[in-house]
C-alpha cells in the first residue's frame, strides 16, 4: 500500500521503482481527487513493459492521453477498472477512443469498469465494453449504476457471476 501527501503523484515513478509490481490500486474520499499523470520521456521507461495485471483508479483525476500512453507500457493488464474519475480539471473521456486503443493494443480483459464521477454509465458503454472484456464472471459495480437495465444487461452476457464488487 502507497501512501502520500502530494496533490499530485506521477505513475511512472511508481511503475519504475516497483518494476515488479502486478496490481496497483489507488482510491480517494476526497473531492476533488489524487492528481495522476504519466511522463514517458525518461528513455529507459520508453523501453520498458510492465507486468501490471490490475489497475484500480477511483475518484482520481487522470487524462486520457496519459492513460492511453501509460496503456503502451501494460499490455499484460488482465483488470482495469476506472471508477467515478473526475473531470473537473481535465476534459471529460472519449470513452469509445479508448476502448478503440485498448483493442488495438490487444489487451483483453477479464475484469473491466467505466464511470465518471457523479453521472450513471450509459448502458451503451457497457455494449462497447465487450470487444475489450467478451467474457468474464468478475463484475465491479458502481451502486449509482445499479438499475434495473444494467443488472439485465449483464446477465445477458454471463449466465452466471463468481464475485460481485459493489462500491
Amino acid at each position: 500500500m502507497l501512501y502520500w501527501t502530494n496533490t499530485s503523484e506521477h505513475l511512472d515513478k511508481i511503475l519504475k521503482n516497483c518494476p515488479l509490481l502486478e496490481i496497483l490500486s489507488i482510491k480517494t474520499k476526497s473531492n476533488p481527487g489524487q492528481h495522476l499523470s504519466w511522463n514517458t520521456l525518461d528513455k529507459k521507461l520508453q523501453l520498458t513493459s510492465f507486468p501490471l495485471r490490475s489497475l484500480a483508479l477511483r475518484n482520481v483525476c487522470l487524462s486520457q492521453y496519459d492513460l492511453e500512453n501509460l496503456m503502451l507500457f501494460t499490455t499484460r493488464l488482465r483488470s482495469l477498472i476506472l471508477m467515478a474519475l473526475d473531470w473537473r480539471i481535465n476534459s471529460q473521456y472519449n470513452w469509445t477512443r479508448l476502448i478503440a486503443h485498448l483493442a488495438a493494443l490487444r489487451i483483453t480483459l477479464d475484469t473491466v469498469h467505466f464511470s465518471d464521477a457523479g453521472q450513471p454509465t450509459p448502458l451503451d458503454r457497457e455494449l462497447q465494453l465487450a470487444q475489450i472484456c467478451p467474457s468474464t464472471s468478475n463484475w465491479t459495480l458502481w451502486v449509482l449504476d445499479m438499475t434495473h437495465e444494467s443488472l439485465e444487461m449483464l446477465f445477458r452476457r454471463t449466465s452466471f457471476v463468481t464475485t460481485l464488487g459493489l462500491c
